[in-house]
């Protein structure tokens, strides 16, 4: 993505679950996108050692991780940055009605 770039996440911490092991999730006091390998080296977690990562982003994320990755799978989540426009509530049917 970008090189050099300084970012303001705050006070952040790794939390292991339990059950099972295994599983880590960073966690930053601001909202920031966790989409440069370099945050994830900064937390102790070595991204080569693993079988699958999970990155809540939109797309933004594909540059810094596409050569690392066997696979990329996206999931659609409800909200106003839904990848399908269907599901959201239009106000003024008209308008929509040509989009996209």
């Amino acid at each position: 993505m970008q090189t050099g770039v300084e970012r303001q996440c705050g006070r952040s911490a790794v939390l292991t679950l339990q059950d099972p092991p295994s599983v880590r999730v960073i966690v930053t006091e601001r909202v920031v996108a966790l989409d440069d390998p370099a945050l994830y080296a900064l937390h102790g977690i070595d991204l080569d050692a693993l079988r699958l990562l999970c990155v809540k982003a939109k797309n933004h994320f594909r540059a810094a991780f596409a050569d690392r990755c066997a696979e990329i799978i996206d999931c659609d989540a409800p909200g106003p940055a839904c990848q399908d426009l269907s599901q959201l509530p239009f106000r003024n049917p008209h308008v929509a009605a040509g989009y996209p």
